[in-house]
């Protein structure tokens, strides 16, 4: 039996009827009520859903194919400037995300972090032919276009994103003087679409 015991199961005249065990079981109970959300807090979270769930109705199938539309132009701008994108022979993606192999600009730990220092969010991606031991230090890169859908950006500045990031992956530019170019784009786009 462990010497510790929770907050409240001190050797108290209230705690002194308890059966033998019955203060951890309490401790365990505090645990479990301070983690399960109150009656407002479910209020609350039901009417986030059900705000997302009727902007999905809404503006689901527009939103979700100008994100398409996004991702296959940005994948497309990206391969045109020489950072290989798979999927090309299928359009390049059908979904929210473009895969690039990066492996030649030092895989996608190091890309990603070299892009954020640039003000380019993106995250590193196992490919199909990287080992189960590459998982901290994978091949690819993954770039989400959802974001930059939902403020409004469409086929131009899709292809002003790959200019960006070939610059500082192709033609080996500072992250630092790409930066203010990152932020004059995304500061052009301050409205969010798609929602009420």
């Amino acid at each position: 039996m462990s010497q510790h015991r929770a907050a409240g199961d001190r050797d108290t005249p209230g705690n002194a009827a308890r059966k033998p065990g019955a203060g951890r079981h309490s401790a365990k109970h505090r645990v479990a009520r301070r983690n399960t959300p109150s009656s407002t807090q479910i209020v609350g979270l039901t009417a986030a859903l059900a705000a997302a769930a009727a902007e999905l109705l809404e503006f689901g199938r527009d939103y979700m194919a100008a994100i398409v539309a996004n991702s296959q132009t940005l994948a497309h701008a990206l391969h045109t400037r020489g950072v290989p994108v798979l999927g090309a022979h299928k359009g390049y993606t059908r979904t929210h995300q473009v895969i690039a192999d990066v492996r030649q600009f030092g895989g996608g730990l190091d890309v990603a972090h070299k892009l954020a220092e640039a003000n380019i969010i993106t995250n590193k991606n196992l490919l199909p032919d990287d080992q189960p031991s590459d998982w901290d230090r994978p091949s690819g890169l993954r770039i989400g276009t959802t974001e930059v859908t939902r403020l409004g950006m469409g086929a131009e500045e899709m292809d002003v994103i790959a200019e960006l990031i070939a610059q500082v992956l192709v033609e080996n530019r500072s992250p630092r003087d790409i930066k203010p170019q990152t932020e004059e784009l995304r500061a052009g786009f301050q409205t969010v679409r798609y929602t009420f």
